[in-house]
This record gives structure tokens, sequence and C-alpha cells, in this order.
């Protein structure tokens, strides 16, 4: 089978391979356990990779067996590191794949036992003569996309060629990488070229968090081709389990306004040069602060209380992890603090009391988010009535009130103008100058954001 028709049958859902030689390994053991054999790696019905390995009797088959059995864990207990598998595979073409992290399961047969697991990720290595890095990502999600740029279109006919023009495709540049972002039926195609630099390690990932950022939408790539230092990778990914849509705003509704993307994908390449040298420990460990908009957009997929108690507890992470040095009290407000815990030390007549007293001494040591939101506010990066806003859904979210019916009006209505200002927030993060949509005000306008971050700490 040529690689392109596996990558075509991928896309449908029907990708079949016959391996002739299988291995899986216990990993992260001194003495790890093995199974070898042949078998198959296929999409199922939820076009989600699995694999069934054949292995023929032997005698280490009884003796795999009682290892696993005396080392399994207790329910709820997390996994230890020597639980999980790694497979790799030869396929009936001769190409190599593998898989990591991998959870399985026995059976038996007339042939000899049958190894059964999941595969998130099956990926290939191979060498590669080019120079240029290129990163290529297929999202398999019919989301709408602002894209002004128009692609030709050539269809033969029996009387010549009939030539169209389509707009689906976005052009930008980051940094030393050319990007170009395409959309064809329910596939998102992007693409990153560099002829200067190599990336950062899981690039890939984050061009993934900044095209969240700017959609409001959870995504995932299916199919990952990366080239860079001379090799070639594809990782083909299982469809992960469907998501609630979330209740989360865009940013820039480009749905109303903003249609050919001028704001949308400046703002996507402000956020990507932001995040751009974020290692991480792996290829899906996002950036802090894309971690807390992947939260709030889970949380605002539920009722409108749960979106206003994570908009609430997002705002107070992406403080903490970009603006860690504002708002610190002053140092005579800190000695202050230390002489009062010096005395509360003293005070033996109560065990509780002191332990409680000490525990709130030692928290206004420390910054508190309103201090960080009002510093913020003094220098006119983010909006006094947003900060109320905020200040009273994480008061009645923390205290576990969900707004009465009177109150549900006020509550929607904080829930935008704290979306606003979670924005504004990120905006001055990342040094984006621009237009903006403006929930916070009926009618939501489009508005401009013109504070400018010189020196990130």
């Amino acid at each position: 089978m040529l690689f392109h028709e596996i990558l075509e049958d991928f896309r449908k859902g029907n990708l079949e391979l016959w391996c002739p030689k299988m291995i899986v390994r216990q990993q992260e053991s001194e003495r790890p356990i093995e199974y070898l054999g042949s078998g198959l790696v296929r999409q199922n019905q939820e076009r989600g990779f699995e694999f069934i390995l054949i292995e023929s009797s032997s005698p280490s088959l009884s003796e795999n067996l009682k290892s696993m059995l005396a080392s399994s864990e207790e329910v709820g207990k997390l996994l230890t590191s020597d639980k999980y598998y790694s497979l790799e595979v030869t396929d009936l073409s001769g190409r190599s794949w593998e898989a990591d992290r991998l959870l399985i399961s026995h059976s038996f047969s007339p042939a000899g036992s049958i190894i059964l697991g999941n595969i998130h990720v099956l990926k290939r290595m191979e060498s590669s003569e080019s120079q240029n890095t290129t990163i290529k990502l297929e999202i398999f999600n019919d989301i709408k996309l602002p894209l002004a740029e128009a692609t030709k279109k050539t269809v033969r006919t029996s009387t010549g060629e009939l030539v169209s023009w389509e707009r689906n495709m976005a052009k930008l540049r980051v940094g030393q990488f050319e990007i170009t972002i395409t959309k064809e039926s329910n596939i998102i195609t992007v693409v990153a070229i560099s002829k200067k630099t190599s990336p950062s390690p899981y690039f890939e990932t984050r061009i993934i968090e900044a095209l969240q950022y700017v959609t409001s939408r959870t995504l995932s790539w299916g199919i990952l081709q990366k080239t860079a230092d001379g090799k070639r990778m594809t990782c083909l990914r299982s469809v992960e389990r469907a998501l609630l849509p979330t209740n989360l705003s865009l940013p820039i509704d480009y749905d109303h306004t903003d249609f050919e993307g001028k704001w949308v994908w400046l703002l996507f390449g402000k956020y990507l040069e932001h995040i751009y040298d974020f290692t991480g420990e792996n290829i899906f460990q996002m950036h802090p602060l894309s971690a807390w908009l992947h939260y709030i957009r889970n949380a605002s997929a539920g009722s409108i209380f749960a979106k206003g108690l994570g908009l609430g507890v997002a705002v107070e992470g992406i403080l903490e992890c970009e603006f860690s040095e504002i708002g610190k009290p002053s140092a005579e407000y800190v000695k202050a603090v230390e002489e009062m815990i010096t005395w509360v030390n003293s005070f033996t007549d109560d065990n509780n009391v002191q332990k409680r007293t000490l525990g709130a001494l030692h928290a206004m040591q420390k910054a508190r988010a309103k201090d960080k939101l009002l510093a913020l506010q003094k220098k006119d990066v983010i909006r006094g009535e947003d900060v109320k806003a905020w200040d009273s859904i994480r008061n009645m979210g923390a205290h576990a009130r969900p707004p009465e019916r009177e109150e549900r009006q006020e509550w929607i209505d904080n829930c935008f103008k704290t979306e606003v200002l979670l924005n504004h927030l990120i905006f001055y993060a990342i040094g984006y100058q621009g237009e903006f949509t403006d929930y916070g005000t009926r009618n939501w306008p489009q508005s401009r954001y013109s504070c400018w971050r010189a020196s990130p700490s």
C-alpha cells in the first residue's frame, strides 16, 4: 500500500495495517515483559486506533501473566509507569510504526494468547533530505474560519478546463515561519515552513493552542507530518471523545465582523509568538496560559453558574502565570505582617486559633488576585467595571451561591464582562493591539485595545 493511500484510508476512518511483526514491551521496568507475534492495527467504529497481537504459545506466557497479576494496582490508585507498554510493528510494506503509554489486556485462542490494546498516537519515523523545517497539521473539524485569500480550482471537462476561485486560505508570518491555513470540506490544514530554523520542541502543539484561542474551540490534530533536522515524523491520532460545545465567546467575533480575519490572524500570531518557547514534557502538555483557557472552555460547556465559577478561577490562574510580579505588597506592609506573625506565634491560649490566624497572615504576605487586578487597572490595562464583575462572580461562586432568578441577568452580564477582562489580560501579556469584541457592552460592539506592555515579566 502506498503511503498516501494509508493517509487517505485514515481520513476516511477505515485504515487497517496487517503486521507480520509486532512487539509489545513493558515500559520503565528492569526486566520488561515482552510479547512477540503478528496481528493487526486498525481504526474501530469510533475512529479510534486499536491493535491485536497474536502470540504463539511460549514458556514465557504463564510467567508474564503471573508477573502482571502479582503487581496489579489497587482500584482508584494512579497507575505506576511500569503498567504502560510500548508497541513496535512492521506492516506488510515493510514500514515501521510505534506507539507508547499503552494499557493492554489478554484473551486466548487455539492459536495462542491474544494481546489487545488501544492506541492514542501511532508514529512513524524516517530520514529526510529536506533542508526546510515543515510542520503540517490536519484537523478534522468543520468550524468556520475567516479565510480571505483565494485558492485556484481547476476542473478538467470535455471542452477544456473550468477555473474557479475559492476563499479558503489565510497566510501569515510568525517569527521565522511562514504559516498557511486552509479549509477543505471538514478538514483544516495548517502548514508552517521555515528555511532558517528548527522549531521549538512541540511547536505543533503551540499552533493548536493559538488556533484554539482565536476560535474558542477545543481542537486537536488528526494527522501530523513534521520534517526537521534530517528526520520526517508522521503521527496518526485516534479521534478523541467529543466534548460538549463551549459557550466561551470568541475574542474577536468573526462570525459578524472581521470577516477577512485581519485582526483574528494578528491575534493568532501574537499568541503563538508568546507561547513559542515553552517546551513542556511531551507533545500534549500545554503552555500554562493555554491550560487555563482549556479549563474555562470546558467549564463554560456546562451551566451558566459553572461558566462563571470557571471564569473566576481562570482569571486568577492567568494572573499567577503571566503577572506574578505585579501587585506585590510594599516592604513596609510585609514588615508589619511579619511583626503580627511574631506576636501570634507567642499566643498559646488556643492552638486552633493560632494556626488559622497564621495561615491568614502568611497569605497576606503575597499579592491577592484582586491586588494584581487593581494594579493593572491603575495602569489602564483593564477596566474597573470588568474587575467589579469578576469580583462579584468569583465571590458568589467561591461561596457556593448560584444566582437567584432575579439575579440571572446581572450574573450573565458579569460573565460577559469577565470574558472581556480575561481577554484584556491576555492581550496585554502577548502584546496584542487591535480590535476585539466588547461583550461587556450591550449589542457587543467592536472596540479597540491599545495598551502596550513594553517588557513582559
